[in-house]
């Protein structure tokens, strides 16, 4: 019995850190694929000012690469990127999907596999576009597709080249689609800035050249930078380049990712630590069994190093079918973690037989820390103290046993209260922090077309429409606002008046009747929330009302002063990671030229009716494009995806250490039971009653356990205070969780061994006294 929940407690521990490790290894082989990855860098954007938080993007000014190329020596390459979603029409069909336009330069910096063509050639023709395998075999039914056509936005353009398909999950290129940066329709995405604009959206990647410094690249850059720049951002803007192996974990663009993997690759310990000391506590109660055969065997003549290195082969041998059966446990579950996690791990053994070795290797040195307590223990004493009494046989194991198990249950503790607190945060970041109600309220990617919102509003289902620009979503732009004598960071959405109720949210201060109910050209009258309220200094939301703002108009940037003439509650459909930044909503249905959103707020009844009833006048309007629509609700699902994953994980893995914490402290029981046999038995036979023994052993049993919140509650306070810490808006730490972790974890623990506990506490003295 001992043997099985041994072996079996040690196999899904090690199964559990090595999925743990498997996720990680991905983070940490983020871009790998690329060649010379150590050497290629993405320019990023960093925005700071007095009284903000730094903001971190991953796109930059597309003058940046001219200036790259003529004034840096030690770059071999550079080339750009520009994300953009257009449509593709080919047969007939139209399609909506991202691409890049991009450099000819581009595939001298990402050298990567190429299938069919020439890159670099491809896109130094205005019409030429490079796919990767999968996309090709998408849009033109097979690989080889060199000559084909397809329409972007359009524009006839040939398929010249077809690379490799990218890694999954494993690289920062979100698209297989690269057309040329020489066609005219790039120019919108490449053109210069007008005078005293700056604006960012270019990828520029680039490729130093071997053993040039970064450090030194930079600061030859930044003052060809600052002369792009209009006054006002100089001292705020600034370029940096990270390698695109770190991107992964980049804490201004992926905040909290390497905080997270830090926890996983912690979690992972915690578990492989709670098998190894399940393993250490039972093979020594399984060792403390064998005394006379040990005393036999000494007696006989063997060595202390031949007992001790019996039992080490023993525990090896143990641990290595552990592994075994980890590694079955591993390939079984892989595919269901992936699915659930959305990772792409891969227990590559066969392919890669370093993995296996250091798997083999592990197994060895687990097994040799394992066996060693028990082994050299055992193996010191006497064949007569041996022979004469067994109780004498293990000394000092009580401590080990009892210090094992108080830092077991401390893990589990501290995963239930870590767990506790990242399902509050997430429900936090999904309700109360959205301030704003998301509920049957539909989004389409459009820029307002006024005919195909007029008869929807007219449908039974629709209780009203609206319409914003995409910043609402994403990432709005921003500019610097002159109030007094500072240049505010603020950002701008396009907003219409009516789209405000249908989020719920009323003016605190002011009226929304004052703005056109369809926008205005000219913007004159502006909405702000609280938050630049307080920045710009206006004192209350009553008295910014009617305070003028400059906001920058038309092309040229020309400054007017707009009228602020209502305030709403601070709000964002973006990650409570982020502050709520200084935003001024514009009357306006979208930027001109850019793109836009239709929000439809269903009545809650009919909804596939509805659906489909907005999905057959979206083509009877007109509209070339599929429609693209999906609901509120689930772009805040897919913002906290992340966080609901770290949740999953938190929980699948305090499963498995409760598991494995339950196991042990049957095993544990077993042990005690058998250690206090003629204990239990003379206490029988003095009067002691069965309920008495009951509760002596279960308080024996459940001491460690109340010690470990000694080491659990500071541990976890301090590490989820961190955790939280990350988040701009988050839960309080309540106090309650610390108290209810220790409750369930001594519920575990009375629970797993109170059976066990029972059948030793009813036992007849006389059985109990006849056990030696």
């Amino acid at each position: 019995m001992l043997s099985a929940i041994a072996v079996a407690g040690l196999a899904v521990g090690l199964a559990g850190a090595l999925m743990l490790a498997l996720v990680a290894r991905d983070a940490l082989g983020f871009n790998a694929f690329v060649p010379d990855h150590e050497r290629t860098y993405l320019g990023i954007s960093i925005l700071s000012g007095p009284g903000m938080a730094p903001v971190v993007n991953d796109t930059n000014n597309s003058g940046a690469a001219g200036l790259i190329r003529a004034n840096l020596p030690d770059v071999d390459a550079v080339g750009r990127l520009s994300e953009a979603e257009v449509a593709l029409r080919r047969n007939g069909e139209t399609t909506r999907a991202n691409i890049y336009w991009a450099d000819p330069e581009i595939f001298d910096v990402l050298r990567l596999p190429v299938i069919a063509g020439r890159p670099q050639a491809a896109l130094n023709t205005p019409d030429g576009v490079v796919m990767t395998r999968s996309e090709a075999i998408r849009h033109f039914g097979r690989e080889n597709a060199l000559g084909a056509v397809i329409e972007v936005d359009g524009a006839p353009m040939v398929l010249r080249a077809v690379i490799a398909d990218l890694p999954a999950r494993m690289t920062d290129l979100n698209t297989g689609i690269f057309a040329s940066g020489k066609s005219a329709k790039a120019l919108f995405y490449w053109g210069a800035d007008a005078p005293g604009t700056f604006s960012i959206g270019a990828r520029t990647y680039l490729r130093l050249r071997e053993g040039a410094s970064l450090a030194a690249a930079e600061r030859r850059l930044a003052p060809l930078i600052d002369g792009l720049l209009p006054a006002m951002m100089r001292g705020s803007y600034s370029m940096r380049f990270v390698r695109i192996d770190a991107l992964a974990l980049h804490p201004g663009l992926r905040p909290g990712a390497r905080e997270r993997l830090e926890v996983g690759s912690l979690v992972a310990a915690f578990i492989l630590f709670i098998a190894v000391a399940n393993y250490v506590n039972l093979s020594t109660a399984l060792s403390a069994r064998r005394w006379r055969e040990i005393g036999v065997r000494a007696a006989c003549g063997a060595t202390r190093g031949q007992i001790a290195g019996q039992f080490l082969a023993e525990a090896v041998a143990t641990v290595l079918l552990a592994t075994l059966l980890g590694a079955a446990l591993v390939e079984l579950t892989l595919p269901s973690l992936n699915a659930l996690f959305q990772t792409q791990a891969t227990f590559d053994y066969l392919t890669h037989p370093m993995l296996l070795l250091w798997l083999v290797a592990g197994g060895v040195v687990l097994g040799l820390a394992a066996g060693a307590y028990p082994a050299f223990v055992l193996s010191s004493l006497s064949p007569a103290a041996l022979l004469r009494d067994r109780g004498v046989a293990m000394k000092g194991r009580s401590v080990v046993t009892d210090l094992l198990v108080t830092v077991q249950f401390a893990i589990l503790i501290g995963l239930m209260i870590a767990l506790a607190v990242v399902y509050q945060q997430r429900r936090f970041a999904m309700t109360d922090a959205l301030r704003l109600d998301v509920d049957q309220l539909l989004v389409i990617d459009a820029p307002c077309p006024a005919s195909f919102r007029q008869e929807v509003g007219k449908l039974p289902g629709v209780r009203a429409t609206s319409c914003a620009g995409r910043g609402l979503l994403e990432y709005p732009t921003f500019f610097f606002a002159s109030i007094g004598n500072e240049h505010i960071p603020t950002d701008n959405i396009p907003m219409l008046p009516s789209s405000f109720p249908l989020f719920g949210i009323a003016p605190v201060a002011g009226s929304l009747s004052l703005l056109p109910p369809e926008g205005e050209e000219v913007i004159e009258r502006i909405v702000v929330n609280e938050t630049a309220v307080r920045r710009f200094g206006f004192g209350s939301a009553s008295a910014a009302i009617g305070k003028t703002v400059p906001i920058p108009s038309g092309p040229s940037g020309q400054e007017i002063g707009s009228r602020i003439v209502a305030v709403v509650p601070d709000f964002s459909l973006l990650s409570v990671e982020a502050p709520i930044k200084p935003t001024i909503y514009l009357d306006m249905p979208h930027a001109p030229g850019g793109p836009g959103l239709v929000m439809i707020k269903l009545a809650g009844h009919d909804i596939p009716e509805t659906l489909a009833a907005i999905d057959r006048l979206w083509r009877e309007t007109g509209q070339q494009e599929p429609i693209q629509r999906k609901f509120a609700s689930d772009h805040v699902e897919e913002l906290y995806r992340d966080l609901a994953r770290g949740a999953w994980i938190f929980g699948l893995f305090s499963g498995v250490a409760a598991l494995l914490a339950a196991t042990g402290i049957v095993g544990m029981a077993i042990a005690t039971a058998e250690r206090r046999t003629k204990e239990i038995g003379i206490r029988k036979a003095l009067g002691a009653r069965t309920d008495q023994v009951l509760i002596l052993l279960l308080a024996r049993l459940s001491r460690p356990v109340l010690w470990a919140n000694l080491i659990a509650w500071p541990c976890a306070w301090w590490m989820m205070r961190n955790w939280l810490n990350g988040f701009a808006y988050r839960v309080p730490l309540d106090l309650w969780l610390f108290p209810a972790a220790a409750l369930v974890a001594l519920a575990i623990t009375l629970g797993s061994s109170g059976l066990q506990a029972l059948n030793v506490a009813r036992r007849r003295p006389v059985e109990a006294l006849r056990y030696e």
